[in-house]
């Protein structure tokens, strides 16, 4: 819609005529004023023009708003199945590990058992042999006293 400007030309070119403007060109710039006021009038926005851009705007952002939550929907969705996924081969992995720390403690606790085993029997046959020693020693001293 164009909104109307109350311009009166022949008043403008009155008034150009007695300050001293030659009648031919205060016309002239009369007409071209009105003409720029009249164009320069067609380039603004009514409020009806405003309006409708603000309803177009506000169906676009609605639009915008609703990809937007859809788009981040499928992301969070997409992160929490990769989170799932994580997480399930990290308790595989524990479980894993789990299994062969268990396995490495069997080992370690049979290879101490027989560790000391072997300790005990080495033990057993330095003691022995202490024994024979001392009882040598004891015979030897009765013997001598």
């Amino acid at each position: 819609m164009t909104a109307a400007l109350a311009f009166d030309t022949l008043q403008y070119s009155k008034r150009l005529q007695q300050a001293g403007v030659a009648a031919p060109v205060a016309d002239a710039q009369a007409e071209a004023l009105a003409q720029v006021l009249t164009t320069g009038m067609d380039a603004l926005a009514t409020r009806a023009d405003l309006e409708k851009v603000t309803l177009a705007t506000r169906a676009d952002l609605e639009k915008v708003t609703l990809a937007t939550r859809a788009d981040l929907e499928r992301v969070s969705l997409a992160a929490r199945t990769d989170l799932e996924r994580v997480e399930t081969s990290l308790k595989g992995d524990i479980h894993a590990l789990e299994n062969r720390l268990i396995s490495t403690e069997g080992q370690l606790r049979s290879e101490f058992r027989s560790e000391l085993r072997l300790l005990e029997q080495r033990m057993t046959i330095k003691l022995g042999s202490m024994l024979v020693v001392a009882v040598g020693v004891m015979a030897v001293l009765d013997k001598l006293l």
